[in-house]
């Protein structure tokens, strides 16, 4: 099982995307924050193989998250979900695996 994590502020897109997420076969839905800061937590103390994290969040944003966790957990792979392209090559500097735009 692939364990994955979610880090999104906005409510209804949380709940979509973690809909989403629990019906992909052979994946875990092992967490979710409405906050970078809380997923930092959650992620460094049982650490996914895959975290979708929002951009622009309260706290701590998606891509402070990213090069927090690349420090202290290098395995993670990195999905960024967006509504602002422009962050699209900081992303992949930080090794992210895909970039999805939000409508």
């Amino acid at each position: 099982m692939i364990a994955v994590y979610l880090a999104e502020d906005e409510p209804l897109a949380r709940a979509a995307l973690a809909g989403l997420l629990r019906d992909v076969p052979g994946w875990t839905l092992i967490g979710d924050a409405d906050n970078g800061e809380q997923a930092l937590r959650d992620c460094l103390h049982n650490p996914p193989d895959v975290l979708f994290t929002d951009i622009q969040m309260p706290m701590l944003g998606g891509l402070e998250l990213a090069a927090a966790l690349r420090r202290d957990r290098p395995g993670v792979h990195m999905v960024f979900i967006t509504a602002h392209d422009q962050h699209a090559v900081q992303a992949f500097r930080l090794a992210a695996v895909d970039h999805l735009l939000k409508p």
